[in-house]
């Protein structure tokens, strides 16, 4: 009889519920292996100061109306392409402290200043500000 080793144990000496519980056991005892999970990111506030400009996607218009629609779906999958969502989410968590990803740290370094004075803060990116409101809910008001 040819036996495979498993567990230690042959497996063919094992019942069913033997060789599950053995299974899950080993599964609880891999998982607790694995290193903690990473910090959690904190929500992004996209409230800003009134003095920051802000560019409104829909600015064209009602959405009703199907020209305004194709308009704000055109800009939308645009700056989806071009990052350009991911580029102000990383300003406004630098602005807040919030945990970058590697790709916003990549994007955010990217940028370059031409800004002499000693503000920091990103008000344009290629002359546009940043937009009133975070990707998600634009696309939810696109497609609701």
């Amino acid at each position: 009889m040819k036996t495979h080793e498993s567990f230690g144990e042959s497996i063919y000496h094992l019942t069913l519920k033997q060789r599950q519980e053995k299974e899950a056991a080993t599964v609880k005892q891999m998982k607790q292996k694995k290193k903690p999970a990473a910090r959690t990111k904190a929500p992004i506030r996209w409230e800003s100061d009134p003095d920051i400009p802000t560019l409104d996607i829909f600015e064209e218009g009602p959405l009703n109306e199907s020209w305004n629609l194709q308009e704000a779906v055109d800009r939308f999958v645009y700056w989806l392409e071009e990052d350009r969502f991911l580029i102000w989410e990383a300003v406004v968590c630098e602005e807040q402290g919030i945990t970058l990803t590697p790709k916003q740290k990549k994007l955010l370094g990217s940028l370059l200043d031409f800004n002499d004075e000693g503000d920091d803060q990103i008000l344009y990116i290629d002359e546009v500000p940043r937009p009133s409101e975070p990707w998600h809910i634009i696309l939810n008001r696109i497609v609701p």
